[in-house]
């Protein structure tokens, strides 16, 4: 079929040039090294421009009567980077049941439109690329409405987690010790709310915010939201363990044990940061000083300090005036009926386990952003 298509010469040339640029582009270890890096260069507008020109040129209604400049360059996106654009790798791909086909088959299509688009045999198969580009251009289609569906799908539930989370909060209220760290959280969640639902009318405008109200609740694990508030058994108990003759400490390892592991897990790929974590909350260290009775208010601050640092480098920068706050007035306690250890620690505590949940939270949610960001990328086309 492609060997009776005629297509001119303006149009040969365009496509002899724009498979040389792509060529030179995937030669290019600057361009090609990571997602961004190749983002960049696709959304450029000398290559838009070229696909744009190459395609309205070529145009043949029997073959492809639509051609989209941006399916053209996102076919190199997801056959360069699946994992960024369809969330699974190749090789989970092909070992990956029916539930992952359309996301195999645009993949398939993506390299075809690939090996059509930059090789250099087949310089004369102009008809060939095109229809290679409309094979994938049906397949992405199909998958860039199923996945709106599915990130709206999560947008709904997040929507109802956020209101159920909110509900309980301000029903905790007349149970908390802590209406400051209270009334953040509430801010944060509604906060967290609002953007939630800019986000579901930017992708699928009124009716489907309309959908989401009056789609029913899912239901969460309001244990789970108790356990982010903090046991108030928990902290009573704490308190009652450090105003024993001696003083029992036992609670404050494994406090320490927790949140260190923690703060190592905001930064997964980043031994090194891991590593200075360790040093800097030594808990064997800080065990055997217990043991020893050495562990005094000095050196409990000092991992106070550390800890704080910690947190407020992980933390929004928007918080940081309110989290500086939050430490002077622990400081400004010290020595007051408010600044024993059974009152102190408890709280202080308490504190960095819930800024940690908020942290974990905004992180994770960082990372869903970036991944439909990233999908986004070829959504454009």
């Amino acid at each position: 079929m492609s060997a009776i298509v005629q297509f001119s010469g303006d149009a040969q040339r365009l496509f002899a040039e724009f498979r040389s640029m792509m060529r030179a582009a995937l030669a290019d270890a600057d361009v090609t090294s990571t997602f961004e890096t190749f983002s960049t260069y696709i959304q450029r507008p000398a290559t838009l421009k070229a696909a744009l020109q190459l395609l309205k040129e070529a145009r043949d209604e029997g073959i492809l009567a639509k051609p989209s400049p941006r399916t053209l360059l996102a076919a190199f996106m997801v056959a360069l980077f699946p994992g960024d654009i369809l969330e699974i790798s190749e090789e989970e791909m092909e070992a990956a049941g029916d539930d992952r086909a359309l996301d195999r088959d645009c993949f398939h299509g993506a390299k075809g439109v690939v090996a059509r688009f930059s090789s250099e045999d087949g310089a004369d198969d102009l008809a060939g690329a095109l229809q290679a580009l409309s094979a994938f251009q049906a397949k992405f289609g199909e998958w860039k409405e199923f996945d709106r569906q599915r990130v709206l799908r999560t947008l709904a539930n997040a929507h109802h987690q956020w209101v159920a989370s909110i509900a309980h909060l301000e029903a905790s209220r007349a149970d908390t010790r802590d209406p400051e760290s209270l009334q953040l959280m509430v801010d944060l969640a509604q906060r967290q709310l609002e953007a939630n639902k800019r986000r579901i009318l930017q992708m699928g405008g009124p009716e489907a915010w309309e959908q989401v109200q009056q789609s029913p609740p899912i239901q969460i694990d309001l244990e789970q939201i108790i356990q982010e508030l903090g046991s108030k058994q928990y902290w009573d108990d704490f308190a009652a363990e450090l105003r024993q003759t001696p003083p029992k400490y036992d609670r404050i390892v494994t406090l320490l044990t927790e949140i260190r592991d923690r703060i190592k897990e905001l930064v997964p790929n980043r031994s090194d940061v891991q590593a200075e974590v360790d040093r800097s909350l030594d808990v064997d260290f800080i065990r055997q000083m217990i043991e020893f009775g050495s562990f005094d208010s000095e050196a409990f601050f000092q991992v106070f300090n550390v800890i704080w640092t910690y947190l407020k480098t992980f933390g929004a920068a928007a918080a940081e005036a309110e989290w500086e706050e939050w430490r002077q007035s622990i400081l400004a306690s010290v020595g007051t009926p408010d600044g024993t250890y059974d009152v102190l620690l408890p709280k202080i505590f308490n504190r960095f386990l819930r800024q940690l949940d908020v942290i974990e939270d905004a992180t994770h949610r960082y990372r869903a952003m970036m991944s439909a960001s990233r999908a986004g990328v070829a959504a454009k086309a």
